[in-house]
């Protein structure tokens, strides 16, 4: 049953979503349809995921692993979605599928690292305002 607490939580939340500088969470509140419940479940697991993620980016470049790198970076995409980062990462991602130019690869794993990292704070607020 949803009390009035949890109206004004997730008013609170939905209100609070266009703050943010990195992440966009149309798409969460869409998908979410409000169930508060699954969207900490889905923020908990993109924090998680893109931590391991990058790591793995980040490892498959420093051990010169590059083909390891383009299939990866394809299942990032649906981790990325989930917090509206597509605008800001897909095309850093799709770059990795070219690991013939090593320099470029670190660039653009790079700014997915730092993309990430700094929505990773910004999930973090959010999952407070929950």
């Amino acid at each position: 049953m949803t009390t009035k607490s949890d109206l004004l939580k997730q008013k609170s939340a939905i209100n609070f979503t266009h703050n943010f500088r990195i992440i966009n969470l149309d798409y969460l509140m869409e998908l979410s349809m409000g169930d508060v419940k699954f969207q900490k479940e889905l923020t908990n697991q993109f924090i998680e995921l893109s931590i391991s993620e990058t790591d793995q980016l980040n490892l498959y470049f420093e051990t010169a692993e590059y083909h390891k790198i383009q299939p990866l970076a394809h299942s990032m995409l649906s981790t990325i979605y989930i917090m509206g980062l597509g605008p800001k990462l897909e095309s850093h991602l799709q770059e990795l599928k070219d690991y013939s130019q090593p320099d470029q690869l670190k660039r653009h794993i790079n700014i997915i690292s730092d993309v990430c990292r700094e929505a990773r704070v910004e999930a973090e607020i959010f999952l407070e305002t929950l």
